[in-house]
């Protein structure tokens, strides 16, 4: 959810070089350390994110999580980064069975529970959702963290669910309330959905926050009447 004031293009420049440091790092001097598989594994996610083409980075993630899961087999961590490429990738069922298969390992592993919720997401089972984020809660996620409710918001985005993307924006907004891309992503759906005078609304909120930011709000405002 964007309001041009992030660069794709310079973040993926920049995880393109970070993967190329790893890569030589696994070649020339450590091929058995298992956290740089699972940093490039979590590198090719981002990408996945990025919308970058889907085959080539679902392939080259697989790699990576399947490396780090030889050297180290019962690390959770690996098999819940791998279950996100599965999410971004359409493969739900696959990436449920990688955190059902955490959760035997260790069921006290409270990020499974909450992967498991986004899963749920994705496949529209809004209630199963909720239960899984509550269990999160319960062992030690707090679902009330911004952070959190951004990867919420993401997944109801990818699935075109609006009305709950924005619902949850709003509260990232309240809880946040200081953060300049909060507002602008929040500004940026209610354009999606057609509610301009929100959407007019709350961008302008930015420039209490930072005045500097006329241009971007005055060209923002501009497009919403075009």
């Amino acid at each position: 959810v964007e309001f041009k004031t992030r660069e794709p293009e310079l973040v993926k420049e920049r995880l393109l070089k970070g993967l190329a440091l790893i890569e030589d790092n696994i070649t020339y001097e450590f091929p058995y350390f298992t956290r740089n598989y699972i940093v490039a594994g979590m590198i090719s996610n981002i990408m996945l994110e990025l919308k970058e083409p889907k085959e080539e980075w679902r392939k080259k993630a697989n790699g990576y999580f399947t490396r780090a899961l030889q050297l180290s087999p019962k690390r959770p961590s690996i098999l819940i980064e791998w279950a996100k490429t599965d999410f971004l990738t359409g493969r739900y069922e696959e990436g449920k069975k990688k955190l059902e298969q955490v959760i035997l390992i260790n069921e006290r592993v409270p990020e499974a529970y909450f992967m498991l919720g986004l899963g749920s997401i994705y496949q529209r089972d809004f209630k199963k959702a909720d239960e899984y984020f509550e269990e999160a809660n319960k062992r030690g996620i707090d679902m009330k963290d911004p952070n959190r409710l951004l990867q919420l918001v993401f997944v109801y985005n990818e699935i075109q669910e609006y009305e709950k993307t924005i619902e949850v924006m709003e509260r990232v907004v309240e809880l946040d309330p200081d953060t300049i891309q909060q507002y602008a992503s929040l500004a940026t759906m209610y354009k999606k959905v057609g509610n301009i005078q929100k959407a007019r609304e709350t961008a302008l909120k930015i420039l209490k926050i930072n005045p500097e930011a006329n241009k971007e709000v005055e060209e923002f405002i501009k497009e919403l009447t075009n």
